[in-house]
């Protein structure tokens, strides 16, 4: 199985969304059709699932406006990464998936990267390739290995065409 981890805020909106209300709201931020056009092609090009990270999984109403957005462009959740790792978990985990990671690093145990490498290794016997699309990237890179790419995107413009282009590349295994 070959995985997209999708953050939202920064991939399928940008600082627009969030200038066009005096607050941020969660609830009224919209996830923009030009990325879930973009993010579609990537699914169709790859035959990969989503898998949500963004912080919109923790609230009901924004995993629901995931899900309808998503479904608007035919497309479904494979799954959801969990809300924290302990300690002793996140341990095993580094040196099982043979993770250089200095505990200095660990900001915190809800790092979504690694919860990220929780949700890869529960599914180890079917992950062949993953991409992680994220805008900030401190608490994912300490925790990145050999089956998982990190895609930066820009928060002033989410997902590109060339960064489409550049994830039907690694998750086809022509560019890593």
């Amino acid at each position: 199985m070959k995985v997209v981890f999708l953050d939202i805020d920064g991939v399928m909106n940008h600082y627009l969304s969030h200038e066009e209300y005096e607050s941020y709201d969660v609830e009224q931020v919209d996830i923009y059709d030009e990325h879930l056009s973009l993010l579609r092609r990537i699914i169709d090009e790859t035959n990969a699932e989503i898998v949500l990270t963004s912080s919109w999984r923790i609230f009901p109403n924004s995993l629901s406006t995931v899900m309808d957005r998503l479904a608007s462009f035919g497309m479904h959740l494979r799954g959801i990464t969990d809300e924290g790792v302990d300690r002793t978990t996140l341990k095993t985990l580094t040196d099982v998936k043979q993770v250089r990671l200095s505990w200095s690093d660990v900001g915190r145990v809800d790092d979504r990267g690694a919860e990220i490498l929780l949700w890869s290794y529960k599914h180890r016997d079917v992950l062949e390739r993953a991409v992680v699309f994220d805008d900030e990237t401190k608490d994912i890179e300490p925790y990145l290995n050999n089956d998982i790419f990190l895609i930066k995107t820009d928060y002033a413009f989410g997902l590109t065409k060339e960064l489409a282009d550049k994830a039907i590349r690694i998750l086809n295994g022509e560019d890593e």
